[in-house]
């Protein structure tokens, strides 16, 4: 049997009370939907990484530590097996990169579905002295955004069909990256449509991953410096869209969400646009949506001033297609 712990004294009961009411408060602040003793270890890395950046007291943060071990602890069953699911050597890593962090508050969240550069640059950021967390791309947590100063996310993913998939999920954090830039990683010479995509999700800069391969021990520095050099900080979307001849007023993403629900042959398949699996309410509608949502301009008037044709008046399919399948870094077939 485990020998019983002292009791607490009146004042550090007192003390972790006020602790615990401060988690809470933090939690309803950012809407993270948790109890203090059911925080994942996300949200506990999160609010820890909150408090070194507010300037609370090493002593501070190791009792509101000390606190939430506690709180835990208290709430857990143990299992079948006679364990206790509280993995306090897990507990004693959060606490220890907590501590490294400290002299810098420099925090940044790198996001990927890559096990491997996940673990890497957490490693290599943690061991710099970077408050850093690591998560998959599914698991990015909107309500604690806001904690980072930086974000590294590589868009690469295994999706069939759209391989920069995280850049779905970077945009629907919204305006929350007004206050929190984005550094993506991924591999050179993204197509200019994806480097828009890239820009209209809210992302500031784009790094190649030899880049970061190559300053990697140089990485924590450059971000406490914010220091990305400028070749690879993001055009505004207004010049990419110019240069690209789309309209200025304009959004990729809608027109990519619709094209993603067709089958994937209309947009793997070199096909004409009769064979493939498209009704012709669904053309109309992808069109449409290219025309008034995504900025697609419908061909000038000029090329049929001398034709039997009418000119469209929405963009022509070729185009819908070319464009769409640049964004999903689709090939054009041979």
């Amino acid at each position: 049997m485990p020998a019983a712990r002292p009791p607490l004294s009146p004042a550090t009961m007192r003390a972790y009370r006020g602790d615990l009411n401060d988690v809470a408060a933090w939690c309803n602040r950012l809407g993270v939907e948790a109890a203090v003793h059911e925080l994942q270890e996300r949200h506990l890395f999160a609010y820890l990484v909150d408090q070194v950046r507010r300037g609370r007291s090493a002593a501070t943060i190791r009792r509101r530590m000390a606190a939430l071990t506690g709180e835990r602890r208290a709430h857990v069953e143990v299992d079948g097996a006679g364990r206790s699911p509280v993995d306090r050597r897990r507990l004693l890593e959060t606490e220890r990169l907590i501590a490294a962090g400290v002299a810098t508050r420099t925090a940044a969240l790198v996001v990927s579905d890559d096990p491997i550069f996940r673990a890497g640059v957490r490693s290599v950021l943690a061991d710099h002295g970077i408050l850093c967390w690591a998560d998959r791309v599914s698991e990015l947590d909107p309500a604690t955004i806001g904690v980072w100063d930086v974000v590294l996310a590589k868009v690469a993913s295994r999706d069939r069909l759209d391989p920069y998939a995280p850049i779905r999920t970077l945009r629907a954090l919204g305006d929350r990256l007004a206050t929190v830039p984005v550094v993506a990683v991924a591999h050179p010479g993204l197509h200019p449509v994806v480097r828009l995509r890239l820009a209209e999700a809210g992302v500031r800069y784009l790094v190649p991953d030899s880049w970061l391969a190559d300053h990697l021990d140089s990485l924590a520095e450059r971000i406490r410096d914010a220091d990305i050099p400028i070749r690879y900080h993001l055009e505004t979307p207004l010049a990419m869209r110019q240069s690209l001849g789309l309209s200025l007023a304009g959004d990729l993403q809608p027109l990519l969400d619709a094209a993603l629900a067709l089958p994937p042959a209309v947009w793997l398949s070199g096909a004409a646009l009769d064979r493939l699996p498209l009704s012709r309410a669904d053309v109309r509608r992808i069109r449409t949506l290219a025309l008034e949502v995504a900025g697609i301009p419908a061909p000038d008037f000029a090329r049929y001033a001398s034709s039997m044709r009418t000119a469209p008046s929405t963009p022509e399919w070729v185009t819908v297609r070319s464009v769409v399948r640049a964004a999903l870094g689709i090939e054009e077939p041979s």
